[in-house]
């Protein structure tokens, strides 16, 4: 079995080009002690990161140095040092954040990020108007969907730090409610095996043509109908905002369904819009208590955070809930 690690999130850059005569040797010193994949793309390798990409390009090196700038989750800061230790890479530890360099003198900081969410909270009221009948085919078909209010092409911070504490990597992963496949893509390349369904062919459509390259299973499925079931079973999933957009006769086929879809002590990560969130627009709203009684006796609640949606212009208060698959209940 592939051993496990921590899930080492980096931001700061979406993607920097970096020109090496060794390609390959440079390559290999990102993966290896920052990334969780190599992918080749013409005559470019891209170096999969959290929420960024390095691409590697055949050349002579810059006389420009690079600063990079990456974060790391603070529960994870022992894990790096031992990963840097045993890769026999030379740094700095400092209070804040860890400093070294590359094989061609890039110079490396990685800042260490506190397990607080950091999500923005605004609001707006403006909304998209579209016909009931068939909404999330028209939505996906007609509107562009970088342009969605849920649109955001990296994972929100709660989610990243709910996986970081009970998904280690390479957990699988069932992506509930995918639309074109952000998140989806980004739980791929940090290196779980993923599976994202939703219940617009649309948005699937989207997904599988933007992300060809990577192996995740883009499947047409609702996740209330029985035969989800059929799926198989995952370490964890996610939901990013479909239970909310769900009817409450609805719910309990949800529930049960997941319950099934999960292994045992399974892991769901739930995201959903908060009562907190003034006016009556977009998905229903929910408060913690209501939640818990739903998911009851099926699952238990770990734990969950006040938060938002990040990504879109509004950034709506959210709850993000990490539940646990209760084997009691079987």
């Amino acid at each position: 079995m592939k051993e496990k690690r921590p899930v080492y999130f980096l931001s700061g850059i979406k993607e920097i080009i970096i020109y090496s005569q060794k390609p390959d040797e440079l390559a290999n010193f990102y993966s290896k002690t920052l990334g969780y994949g190599i992918k080749k793309e013409d005559q470019d390798i891209l170096v999969l990161l959290g929420s960024s990409n390095i691409r590697i390009k055949r050349g002579e090196n810059s006389t420009t140095k690079y600063h990079l700038g990456f974060s790391i989750i603070d529960i994870w800061t022992n894990a790096l040092v031992q990963n840097l230790t045993i890769r026999k890479v030379d740094f700095i530890q400092k209070d804040s954040s860890f400093l070294l360099k590359d094989p061609i003198g890039n110079e490396i900081e990685i800042k260490i990020e506190s397990q607080k969410p950091r999500a923005r909270i605004t609001h707006s009221k403006n909304q998209t108007k579209h016909p009931q009948e068939n909404k999330w085919e028209y939505v996906y078909k007609n509107l562009p969907f970088k342009k969605l209010p849920w649109y955001y092409e990296n994972i929100d911070f709660d989610i990243q730090l709910a996986l970081s504490r009970y998904l280690p990597l390479p957990s699988s992963i069932l992506d509930i409610g995918c639309g074109p496949g952000t998140q989806a893509a980004r739980l791929c390349a940090t290196g779980y095996k993923v599976t994202a369904i939703d219940i617009a062919k649309e948005a699937i459509n989207k997904a599988q043509e933007i992300y060809s390259p990577l192996n995740i299973n883009f499947l047409q499925k609702d996740i209330t109908d029985k035969s989800i079931t059929e799926l198989g079973t995952f370490d964890g999933a996610i939901d990013r905002g479909c239970f909310h957009s769900l009817s409450p006769e609805q719910y309990d086929r949800y529930i049960n369904n997941i319950f099934f879809l999960l292994k045992s002590k399974g892991i769901l990560i739930l995201k959903v819009f908060s009562k907190e969130e003034p006016g009556n627009w977009g998905p229903r709203r929910f408060e913690i208590e209501e939640l818990i009684e739903l998911f009851l006796p099926k699952f238990k609640l770990i734990s969950f955070e006040k938060s938002a949606f990040e990504g879109g212009r509004s950034y709506p208060k959210a709850l993000c809930l990490v539940l646990e698959k209760n084997l009691l209940a079987t």
